[in-house]
């Protein structure tokens, strides 16, 4: 009896093994205390892929992809730095670069549609609201493992976030935001798999220190007034949460986005 309490008890043990190792890993997926996280540096707990092997998969494709683009700049590629900028209302990411020299300015190379949307114009505050983030932020890691096939986790929430959220009572702001491929998104930044293989062999390849990432409601430099227009009655729509430090936030993304100028004799390539 007892070796058929111990036999029942190993299986057991070894079917829960079996379901957690297969368990996807959702990129969408908050963890709150009490809630279990699969995820080990942002990797699903099964890994079938290291960073090298998609770079070894994917690097010559998006070098011939992407070189043109750069040599048209006069900049190198790999690149030593990059900024990726994104912009609600426009529905896009926009890939700049620039000159390893002080100094040097910073050229727009190309810019990415989203393909898919979700929440509002407005910052994100709280776990489940679908709201994409809007501020300025690092890359925190890579996931070759993405469910959304490739994808970059940015530093949501960052300091300023988490000041205003505990300033405000908010325990569970969010987490786990990234930008990937395919086309969903509850929060995320999804802009397709072509669009992300370019973004994450950049992101490798150049280091996640070297990567600014900014995303604003919309595009504040220079926005036409039709646009601004629209942009502000969008955040004024009911519903939409306008916190007493958005001006604050808003200033920040401003002075973050003014060296990144659109040179009107050279228009970026588009991915679509």
């Amino acid at each position: 009896m007892k070796r058929w309490s111990a036999l029942l008890s190993a299986v057991a043990g070894l079917m829960v093994l079996v379901f957690v190792l297969s368990t996807p890993y959702s990129e969408h997926s908050a963890t709150r205390p009490g809630r279990k996280n699969l995820s080990v540096g942002n990797e699903s707990a099964v890994q079938r892929f290291t960073v090298n092997d998609r770079l070894a998969h994917y690097a010559q494709q998006v070098e011939t992809r992407l070189r043109p683009a750069f040599l048209r700049r006069g900049l190198v590629y790999p690149p030593t730095e990059i900024a990726l900028l994104g912009f609600k209302q426009e529905r896009r990411v926009e890939l700049w670069s620039r000159r390893d020299s002080p100094g040097a300015p910073w050229q727009k190379i190309k810019t990415y549609p989203f393909t898919a949307f979700s929440g509002a114009l407005g910052p994100k505050l709280r776990e489940g609201d679908l709201q994409i983030p809007e501020g300025i932020y690092q890359v925190s890691a890579l996931n070759p493992n993405s469910s959304y096939h490739l994808s970059l986790k940015i530093n949501y929430p960052n300091a300023f976030d988490l000041h205003y959220a505990q300033q405000e009572g908010r325990k569970f702001p969010g987490t786990n935001i990234f930008l990937h491929g395919r086309d969903k998104s509850v929060g995320c930044i999804a802009l397709g798999d072509p669009a992300i293989e370019e973004l994450f062999v950049l992101v490798a390849s150049v280091g996640k220190d070297r990567v600014k990432v900014i995303i604003a409601p919309y595009d504040f430099r220079g926005a036409a007034a039709g646009k601004k227009a629209q942009a502000k009655k969008a955040l004024a729509a009911p519903g939409v949460v306008r916190p007493a430090w958005l001006p604050v936030l808003y200033n920040e993304i401003r002075q973050a986005l003014s060296p990144f100028q659109v040179a009107a004799d050279k228009p970026a390539a588009t991915t679509r």
